[in-house]
C-alpha cells in the first residue's frame, strides 16, 4: 500500500463536490490499484461560491501548501499584462482562493515587481491597503527598499513621505530607515535640500542619530563643496553622543580638507587619534605625495601622538612605491628599535 499524500483543489465551487468520488476513485485514470498511493482529498473551495472553506493544512503539509500558494501568486503576476492589470486584486484573490491571508513576502514581491517594471502607478493601492486594512506589523526592511527604489526613480518627495508614514503600518523606524533616506536624498542637490525638513522631524519619530548618519550627510556636505556645513555638522556629533573616528576622515576626496577638518574637531574639544592620522596618510601615500605624509606624522608627534605599527607600514609602502628605498629603509630600523614589528610590508 503506498503512502499517503494530499491532492490540494483550488478554486473548486461546492457544485463540484458531488463529482469528486468518482474523479478520484473511479475508473481508469483514477487512483485505484494495488500500488497506487493513499490520497486525502483538501477541497478549498472559492470563496465566491457558497460552500465552506477548508482550514488550511497544518503540520508537514503546511510548508508544501504555502510554496504551492506562492507559485500559483508568482505565475498569475507573471501572466499579467504590464498595462490594465489590478495587482492587488491578483494579490487578494490568490491568497483568498487558499483561504490564507497576505504576508509581508508577498507584499514586498509585488512592491519590487512594480518597481522593476515601471509600474508605479498601481502602487498607491498596494501601500493604501498594507497600511489600512492588513494587521501584521510590516517589516522596515520594506520600507529601505520601498525608499531605495524611490531614489533609483527619482521620487524624492515620495521617498520622504513612505518615511513619514513607516508608524502607520505597525512599524517603529529606526536609523536604519532613516539612513536610506538621508542616503537616496544626498545623492543630489534636489535631494539635500530635503534633508532639513527630514531631521527636524526625526525627534518626533523617536529616531536617535548616530555615527553612521553624520558620515552620510558629511559626505554629502564635502562632496558639493559645503565645507563649513560639514565642519558644523561635526561639532555637532558631540551633543548626539557621537564621537568622530577615522572614517570620517576618509570620505573626503580632498586631503586638505580633511586636514582643516581635523583642525576645526580640535577645536571643537574631539581630539584625532593616530588612526585618524593614518587615514589621511594613506591618502597621502595613494597619491605619491610622500612629504605632504611625513610632514602629516610629524604634526601627530607634535600633538603627542606615538606613531604604531601601522602608520610605519604606510610611510615605508609610500616610499617604496616612490622608488626611495633609502627613506624605507631608515624607517624600517627605526619601526624594529621602537619594538614595533610588521608581516605586511612590501619591501
Amino acid at each position: 500500500m503506498g503512502r499517503e499524500t494530499d491532492v490540494y483543489l483550488p478554486g473548486l465551487s461546492a457544485e463540484n463536490l458531488r463529482e469528486l468520488p468518482a474523479a478520484v476513485d473511479d475508473g481508469p485514470g483514477g487512483f485505484q490499484g494495488r500500488r497506487a498511493k493513499k490520497r486525502r482529498l483538501i477541497v478549498i473551495c472559492d470563496p465566491s461560491h457558497r460552500s465552506i472553506l477548508a482550514p488550511p493544512p497544518k503540520g508537514r503539509h503546511r510548508h508544501r501548501h504555502r510554496h504551492q500558494l506562492f507559485l500559483t501568486f508568482k505565475k498569475k503576476v507573471a501572466e499579467e499584462p504590464n498595462d490594465g492589470a489590478n495587482y492587488l486584486s491578483i494579490l487578494i484573490d490568490c491568497f483568498r482562493s487558499y483561504n490564507a491571508e497576505p504576508t509581508p513576502y508577498a507584499y514586498s514581491f509585488i512592491i519590487r515587481y512594480l518597481f522593476q517594471r515601471h509600474m508605479l502607478s498601481h502602487l498607491p493601492p498596494v501601500l493604501d491597503r498594507l497600511e489600512k486594512a492588513e494587521r501584521f506589523d510590516v517589516p522596515q526592511r520594506i520600507f529601505v527598499s520601498v525608499i531605495r527604489s524611490f531614489g533609483r526613480a527619482n521620487r524624492l518627495h515620495d521617498a520622504v513621505d513612505i518615511f513619514h508614514r513607516i508608524p502607520n503600518f505597525r512599524c517603529t523606524p529606526s536609523v536604519i530607515s532613516l539612513n536610506a533616506l538621508l542616503s537616496v536624498l544626498c545623492k543630489s542637490k534636489e535631494g539635500i535640500v530635503l534633508v532639513g525638513d527630514v531631521l527636524l522631524k526625526t525627534p518626533e519619530m523617536n529616531i536617535r542619530l548616530e555615527a553612521s548618519t553624520f558620515r552620510i550627510l558629511i559626505k554629502a556636505l564635502c562632496r558639493n563643496g559645503k565645507l563649513n556645513s560639514a565642519i558644523e555638522i561635526l561639532r555637532m556629533m558631540p551633543l548626539h553622543e557621537c564621537t568622530p573616528n577615522a572614517k570620517l576622515y576618509s570620505l573626503q576626496d580632498n586631503l586638505e580638507q580633511s586636514r582643516r577638518m581635523i583642525t576645526c574637531m580640535e577645536r571643537a574639544g574631539c581630539n584625532p587619534d593616530i588612526e585618524t592620522f593614518n587615514t589621511l596618510l594613506a591618502g597621502y601615500a595613494k597619491v605619491g605625495d610622500m612629504a605632504k605624509a611625513k610632514e602629516l606624522m610629524n604634526e601627530a608627534l607634535d600633538k603627542g601622538l606615538q606613531w604604531n605599527s601601522h602608520s610605519y607600514e604606510i610611510l615605508i609602502d609610500g616610499f617604496v612605491g616612490k622608488g626611495e628605498k633609502e627613506e624605507a629603509r631608515q624607517l624600517l630600523m627605526e619601526m624594529i628599535s621602537k619594538g614595533e614589528s610588521s608581516g605586511r610590508l612590501s619591501m
